[in-house]
Parts: structure tokens; C-alpha cells; sequence
């Protein structure tokens, strides 16, 4: 198999992938979280994911904007 740029992206999305989702299964407590007033008690993969979420938006709405 032939080393090009889209296979080491997919093994690294892959293995990014891999890390996150493991990171997550292994946190399930409950966090509470304030933010200005509001408050809320959610897991902490609940969270993990949210903020991994809202960072691939970002990069993705930079990526966009260029």
C-alpha cells in the first residue's frame, strides 16, 4: 500500500476517533457545570463530546472562511 496525504489523514482521523471515544466511555460521572448563571449537571462524556463538537465547528467554519 502506497504512503499518500489522504491515508495518513483517515489513520490519523481514525485513531483521533479511537482516543475520543475511549476518553468518553471511561468518564460517565456526573459534572456540574456553571456557566454566567446557568447551571446544569450533566456526565462528563456529555461534556467532553459537546466540546469536542463545538471545536470541529469552529475549525471547520475557519477552514470555511479562508
Amino acid at each position: 500500500m502506497k504512503i499518500t496525504k489522504q491515508n495518513i489523514r483517515t489513520a490519523l482521523w481514525v485513531t483521533l476517533s479511537v482516543l475520543l471515544v475511549t476518553l468518553l466511555l471511561q468518564n460517565s460521572a456526573n459534572v456540574n457545570l456553571r456557566f454566567l448563571h446557568l447551571r446544569a449537571q450533566m456526565p462528563l462524556f456529555a461534556v467532553i463530546m459537546l466540546s469536542a463538537l463545538f471545536g470541529a465547528g469552529i475549525l471547520w467554519f475557519a477552514r470555511r472562511r479562508r
